[in-house]
């Protein structure tokens, strides 16, 4: 190795350390910065993407806007808020009047429990109404 190639051999290598470094340190944030955007939001929201894989329910149960309204009330815990947008769903339409036919949830590309779910946004109707 000639001394041409051991600098430009040294100057890589200390490039590619610092670059390291700085990428390490960018990571670092990036994942602290996500873990507290994280840390906002409640650990029992239901992640569904609202697809709407899950439509063709036998009882016409809307269960992407069930979730919605359950999540946002779970993101802004407005009681008033989650009332009037579960009431606003047509009676027929809304979470209770899942009977567990499970028809929904093979339909799922999140792998829900859906009925257990819609049960859970049902019981959070009834507790706050």
């Amino acid at each position: 190795m000639n001394i041409r190639q051991f600098l430009k051999f040294g100057l890589f290598a200390a490039i590619g350390t610092f670059t390291l470094g700085i990428y390490k340190k960018v990571s670092a944030e990036t994942k602290n910065s996500t873990e507290k955007e994280l840390s906002n939001t409640t650990a029992d929201t239901i992640v569904c993407t609202y697809c709407q894989q899950c439509e063709g329910c036998p009882l016409g149960i809307d269960i992407p806007k069930n979730f919605n309204i359950y999540n946002q009330y779970k993101a802004d815990n407005k009681k008033e808020n989650f009332i009037a947008a579960y009431e606003s769903i047509k009676a027929e339409n809304r979470a209770d009047k899942c009977i567990n036919c499970g028809v929904c949830k093979p339909k799922c590309p999140q792998k829900l429990d859906i009925p257990t779910l819609l049960k859970d946004v049902a019981a959070l109707y009834k507790k706050l109404s």
